[in-house]
């Protein structure tokens, strides 16, 4: 139910019409400001996630870490083709194909 109101409050951009809006889809009631603490409490929490995510993906390794570099995958053969639907492409001696 948390998730529905919080979705609520930024699909409308007023916390009186989102409570309003939920009451009347659910029955529950909340007020405007029970909905703002709600959004500034997981608001919050969400910030705070993110923010630990991007500091974790652009941290320089340390020198003891090992840092693993990934192999480029070898191709399943060594010619490849590729090719579209409905779109004209010249073959050799044939000329243009759909």
């Amino acid at each position: 139910m948390v998730c529905n109101t919080l979705r609520l409050s930024v699909l409308i951009p007023s916390y009186r019409e989102a409570a309003e809006s939920f009451t009347k889809l659910t029955g529950v009631s909340i007020s405007k400001s029970s909905l703002q603490r709600l959004v500034i409490l997981k608001g919050g929490a969400q910030v705070a996630k993110e923010k630990r995510e991007a500091e974790a993906i652009s941290a320089v390794p340390k020198v003891e870490e090992e840092v693993v570099w990934r192999t480029i995958p070898e191709p399943d053969s060594p010619i490849m083709s590729v090719s579209s639907d409905g779109v004209m492409i010249n073959i050799r001696e044939e000329g243009g194909k759909r």
